[in-house]
């Protein structure tokens, strides 16, 4: 099959395009970074979001949303004044242009500062811009559905690791650490709750979600378990032996995260 990617070089896309292959899928990229990852089933054709007109190609049904730019400064306004306009346009344009299978990447800080296990059945309440302007992305995109005869699966990421990280999140900073000489790696109390998972792990489940039929709508991705942050890298320092002490207590909370949350997967698990 046939699959429109756009987001193939970021953190996250990279390994769905590993998948996508791995599958034995065609893929056209879609971007202003060509991909590292080369084959005879990858195709990749330049496009600037923000500078969007339309496609000079026949698209394939199936397209798998992860671009968004400017990432990870949540707390910006260039989302909701920038990006969102930009993505409504593309997908917009995506959906005249004949995709019938659309996928997009969320966010479980669409959920705002709900405590627990989130389901998707929840009311929303984001309080950052880039989950803001997520939010009205989904919305926007169902209010298309009444229009078109398309299929949409929008997936909330939870957390996740692994090759590829931006080196401004915990586990590159951890390995930033060690590899300066660090004694101690300096963090927060670690006592908020998270749900983690493998990169490769959340590929998967991006894939599987945007190549069935079956589930649609609101997909929580994550592991659905939750795990303090200290035990997190405890565990992570332990596994991979690491030479460093966790200093807690340095820094405060995020004030746009709630203490303990992680998904709840029935859907995921359906899929």
């Amino acid at each position: 099959m046939k699959v429109l990617l756009t987001g193939s070089s970021g953190f996250i896309g990279t390994h769905v395009l590993k998948q996508l292959l791995k599958q034995g899928h065609e893929v056209i990229c879609l971007g202003r970074t060509k991909p590292e990852l080369e084959s005879s089933n990858v195709e990749w054709k330049y496009c600037d979001m923000h500078a969007f007109q339309g496609f000079d190609f026949d698209l394939p049904e199936h397209l798998i949303h992860l671009a968004w730019k400017n990432l990870p400064n949540y707390n910006e306004d260039f989302h909701i004044n920038e990006n969102l306009s930009a993505q409504k346009n593309f997908l917009n344009l995506s959906i005249q242009a004949g995709v019938k299978n659309l996928t997009v990447a969320g966010t479980c800080l669409e959920y705002g500062l709900q405590e627990g296990e989130l389901h998707e059945e929840l009311d929303c309440n984001p309080t950052v811009p880039y989950a803001i302007a997520k939010q009205k992305l989904r919305q926007y995109l169902e209010g298309l559905q009444s229009d078109f005869s398309i299929s949409l699966k929008w997936l909330r990421l939870f957390y996740m690791y692994g090759e590829g990280q931006s080196p401004k999140s915990i586990i590159p900073l951890l390995h930033k650490a060690v590899e300066d000489g660090e004694k101690t790696f300096k963090m927060s109390g670690g006592e908020q709750i998270r749900d983690y998972s493998r990169v490769e792990d959340m590929a998967s489940y991006i894939v599987k979600s945007a190549m069935q039929s079956e589930v649609n709508g609101i997909i929580n991705c994550g592991s659905g378990l939750g795990i303090p942050l200290k035990d997190f890298i405890f565990e992570y320092i332990e596994k991979n032996k690491l030479d460093i002490e966790l200093e807690l207590g340095h820094y405060p909370y995020n004030k746009y995260e709630p203490m303990s949350f992680w998904s709840r997967t029935e859907k995921l698990k359906k899929i």
